[in-house]
């Protein structure tokens, strides 16, 4: 922050103040002089690492939310693969300032359940201040029963 030192404002003076807010820039005048500028600092939302298991194809997309609240993010997979609805999710939550201890050694802990809202593309609440792991899998291709004659079962065969 910069601010102009040694200035005063008198009592029973008329000023024209002027405030400016470009972005995470505020700028603020005093009679058309630039008396204070300050930039808030931003922080960034989410971090993630996407990778994929080379041995079953499931992919694991890893999201740390460092923020003070819940931040939505949108997830899309593109190419070959179809992702299942169901996805694995092993999460841990918890304050900055939160510890294990000998007394409490599961204060912090990760927590692993499933959740059926999976698809090539998905919205996903990534709690605050969190590690959160989404494993995608593959969804595989219906099968079909087939019957003794080599029919699938439920189709209909013409007879001579």
């Amino acid at each position: 922050m910069k601010a102009v030192e040694g200035h005063s404002i008198t009592t029973g003076r008329d000023y024209h103040v002027k405030v400016v807010v470009s972005g995470t820039r505020i700028d603020l005048y005093l009679d058309g002089v630039l008396q204070l500028s300050y930039t808030q600092p931003t922080e960034k939302g989410l971090y993630q690492v996407v990778t994929r298991d080379s041995t079953n194809g499931d992919v694991r997309v890893k999201v740390v939310n460092p923020g003070p609240s819940t931040a939505r993010t949108s997830v899309r997979v593109t190419g070959s693969m179809t992702v299942a609805d169901r996805v694995d999710i092993t999460e841990l939550v918890g304050e900055p300032t939160d510890v294990n201890t000998k007394a409490d050694p599961r204060n912090v802990v990760p927590v692993e359940r499933s959740w059926n809202g999976g698809a090539n593309e998905f919205r996903y609440d990534v709690p605050a201040h969190s590690i959160t792991f989404l494993t995608l899998h593959e969804a595989r291709p219906p099968t079909r029963r087939v019957t003794h004659d080599g029919q699938a079962a439920g189709s209909s065969r013409s007879r001579p």
